[in-house]
């Protein structure tokens, strides 16, 4: 049965297991679980999309695809999926296998859906241009969030399957909301479709229809939507909620939660691009102190982020070299 396909883009921490579970609840929508796929595979940040050229490449590829991704998390029989590639025609790329993917999990838990959404990393919102380069048939939701509540939320949290937390410092935060907002809203695109989360929240039934609208897909509900049940264990304690209905009065917990100076920074950092998106600023941090107080902490993120990024590709390099074999390549 044939598909369309798309992608959810946002920050973590912004609703977008909430969006996913709204979404899976219709017949026609069949919303992933996270895959993580190595960028290489489909030609994201930057990298040229994988390519199998031999029939002996398929298994050094595979492996490194189901070694390098939370596809095992997927319940897909990946031993014949790996003979069905035997069965393709080559040269195949990352790109395909990944559409293959997709409808392979269709096929396994919502073989009536017309429409398969993945969730997920690699596609951030700032790599809009080469997802829409790459997969010029597919459409994009972008769900953001108000900054604020973005990092109250990722603050002193742990990543399931990492030894550090979503976030360690608000300009962390600024960085990637300006990205994210600056790519996805600007221009408007006709496949992509930006939903503010307290819009969601807030107007529930007005949203939903747009973006049923927008999937081109049937309103008719499914008979049932197991999407939260197949969030893996280590996710389940992030995501505890994902099935309730939302409390409104936690769109402004941030402010009782987050410190003035984490306040501050988010709204200098963010300041015209809050108020374009409707969110309106806690007050005026436009004194020549504050500023350069922002200027110069700024400067010091800057430095600690080059130091760990080259650090992380140093050790990377030291315990898995055959994997950044593969990722220096797919840069060429």
């Amino acid at each position: 049965m044939a598909f369309r396909y798309g992608f959810l883009t946002y920050l973590s921490r912004s609703g977008s297991t909430f969006l996913s579970n709204l979404l899976n609840n219709y017949a026609d929508i069949c919303v992933t679980l996270e895959g993580d796929f190595p960028p290489e595979l489909l030609g994201v940040k930057n990298r040229s999309v994988l390519h199998i050229n031999a029939y002996e490449e398929i298994d050094y590829y595979f492996d490194y695809i189901v070694n390098n991704s939370r596809v095992s998390s997927w319940d897909l029989d990946l031993r014949s999926f790996k003979d069905d590639l035997y069965e393709a025609s080559l040269p195949i790329s990352g790109a395909d296998i990944f559409k293959k993917l997709l409808e392979a999990y269709r096929n396994k838990h919502k073989p009536n859906a017309t429409v398969v959404l993945y969730k997920g990393v690699p596609f951030l919102p700032w790599m809009l241009d080469e997802v829409v380069q790459n997969f010029p048939e597919s459409q994009v939701i972008h769900l953001f969030r108000d900054p604020r509540a973005v990092y109250n939320s990722q603050k002193g949290l742990p990543l399931p399957y990492e030894e550090r937390d979503f976030v360690f410092n608000p300009f962390q935060t600024v960085d990637e909301w300006k990205r994210s907002v600056q790519k996805c809203n600007h221009p408007v695109r006709q496949n992509v479709l930006p939903v503010r989360y307290e819009d969601l929240i807030l107007n529930t039934e007005a949203i939903r229809k747009q973006l049923i609208s927008f999937l081109k897909t049937s309103d008719n509900l499914a008979t049932e939507n197991t999407f939260s049940q197949r969030i893996p264990d280590q996710e389940q304690v992030i995501h505890q909620d994902v099935a309730k209905s939302p409390k409104k009065e936690k769109i402004h917990r941030w402010k009782e939660n987050l410190e003035p100076r984490e306040i501050e920074i988010l709204e200098i950092g963010l300041g015209e691009l809050l108020k374009e998106h409707a969110y309106d600023l806690s007050g005026s941090h436009n004194t020549i102190p504050s500023q350069i107080s922002y200027y110069k902490s700024y400067l010091s993120y800057t430095f600690y982020t080059v130091f760990h990024r080259i650090k992380r590709i140093i050790n990377g390099v030291r315990t898995d070299p055959s994997k950044y074999y593969i990722k220096l390549k797919s840069r060429f």
